[in-house]
């Protein structure tokens, strides 16, 4: 009875400190005048805190350390991102994210060869056809920095045509295809798409997708772990398997799969549909608030409240663990609602408007191809989060941070703050890089900081 007493009261303790530091945190940054994306981050991390609160799913204080390195490292994601937020400058520090994609993509390129020869056997079907550095998920990792340091080197190279950016570049896709992480390679898929539909020209769109279309070739042929899932997915007992994997539990959602380890990249596939069918149900119990942040995960709980309206799930184990919904939508809307998605929605969409409105013109070299690849980043990280939680990891937000930090500092406030006749619309083909470049005057005016309305 005291050790329950001690958790609600440890619980409530966290509740109010958080909404102390959060109300704190939210009246620094309006005096300081930061603009939505900086309050955006706040709310949510605010709701974040509060929702688990209510829940109960917060650590007591045994389990604060392991809770922080696990599930609760998504309430650090942004941070990174809102130091960039505060800072004023009137200029863009391209040259620092840029020259980081390229000593990434050397060192990856590095490390893959000699890992490579260290142990081949890891490259075939036998060993998991994957680089694995020994950390937990570090083939996403590798994958992940490898494909967004890919997209920066190839707008650098777009940019000022240096063959050794082209050859980094290559170096870069490389590391992805030597990590077999398929979440990094679907989300490149979608950039490759993206950037067909966005170019507006048909001889663009046709070039593009015929690199989607042979590179695709290409990666079945070379990567078992892409050419087993496919396989896998293509079988027509896939579906029966997909019915049983629903059965898993949100804690274990373990799926029928062979123990050898070329059968595991595709148990991980059905594991994945066994999980995204338990937080649907979250979803569908509780579709405006959730069932509570951090409970996908939690053992034994029961539900309160109204089916199908407002429903917590309480009580229960605590399970601080890395499982997630391997979506990022359905593990919104299965833990913090309509609501959780639509504040988390409302961050993304002003990152992406400031990104499609910075006023930099081609022929800036390093600081073009950076706004070039701003928006090609945002358009990789949710492709990228479509089978994975990865924009709402730390380490990936974080590296996403470094590269598209600059263009937000640049530009503070809301990007109609910047004067209506330099920029196109936000969903213009034309982007304002496009735009012709304006007087000195003009020119000088757009690159001032301003002040975020109110």
């Amino acid at each position: 009875m005291a050790s329950t007493a001690f958790s609600r009261f440890n619980s409530l303790s966290l509740l109010g400190l958080g909404v102390v530091l959060v109300v704190t945190a939210a009246l620094f940054l309006r005096w300081l005048r930061v603009d939505a994306i900086g309050l955006a981050i706040v709310a949510l991390i605010a709701w974040w805190l509060l929702s688990g609160a209510l829940a109960g799913s917060l650590p007591d204080r045994r389990n604060v350390a392991l809770f922080l390195s696990s599930e609760g490292r998504t309430l650090f994601a942004y941070l990174p991102l809102l130091v960039f937020v505060v800072v004023r400058t009137d200029r863009v520090e391209a040259g620092v994210a840029v020259a980081l994609a390229r000593l990434a993509a050397a060192l990856g390129v590095l490390l893959t060869a000699v890992w490579a020869v260290a142990r081949p056997a890891l490259l075939s079907p036998k060993g998991g056809g994957r680089l694995f550095f020994g950390l937990t998920s570090s083939h996403h990792v590798a994958g992940f920095l490898g494909g967004m340091s890919a997209i920066v080197l190839l707008c650098a190279w777009l940019e000022r045509r240096r063959p050794v950016d082209l050859a980094l570049a290559a170096g870069a896709l490389a590391i992805v295809v030597a990590s077999g992480s398929r979440t990094t390679m679907l989300g490149l898929v979608v950039v490759l798409a993206w950037s067909a539909w966005d170019s507006g020209r048909a001889d663009t769109r046709i070039k593009l997708l015929g690199v989607l279309v042979g590179g695709g070739v290409l990666v079945y042929a070379l990567v078992p772990r892409v050419s087993g899932t496919l396989d896998r997915v293509t079988d027509p007992k896939f579906v029966t398997e997909i019915s049983s994997s629903a059965n898993a539990t949100s804690a274990s959602a373990t799926a029928t799969a062979s123990p050898t380890r070329e059968d595991a990249a595709t148990a991980n596939v059905l594991k994945r549909f066994g999980v995204w069918s338990v937080a649907f149900g979250d979803f569908a119990a509780s579709p405006f608030i959730g069932v509570g942040t951090w409970r996908l995960n939690d053992l034994n709980t029961h539900r309160s409240g109204i089916s199908g309206l407002v429903v917590l799930e309480r009580g229960g184990q605590r399970v601080h663990s890395d499982f997630q919904a391997h979506n990022v939508i359905l593990q919104l809307l299965s833990e913090n609602g309509l609501l959780g998605l639509g504040l988390f929605l409302f961050l993304w969409r002003r990152i992406w408007r400031r990104l499609r409105n910075v006023p930099i013109p081609p022929g800036r070299g390093d600081v073009s191809a950076l706004a070039r690849a701003g928006p090609a980043l945002v358009v990789f990280a949710v492709g990228a989060s479509l089978t994975s939680n990865a924009i709402m990891v730390p380490g990936f937000a974080a590296s996403l941070a470094v590269f598209i930090g600059p263009l937000i500092a640049y530009l503070p406030g809301d990007p109609e703050a910047v004067a209506d006749a330099q920029l196109p619309p936000a969903g213009s083909h034309r982007s304002a890089r496009s735009a012709p470049a304006d007087t000195d005057e003009g020119a000088a005016s757009a690159r001032r900081p301003r002040r975020a309305r109110r």
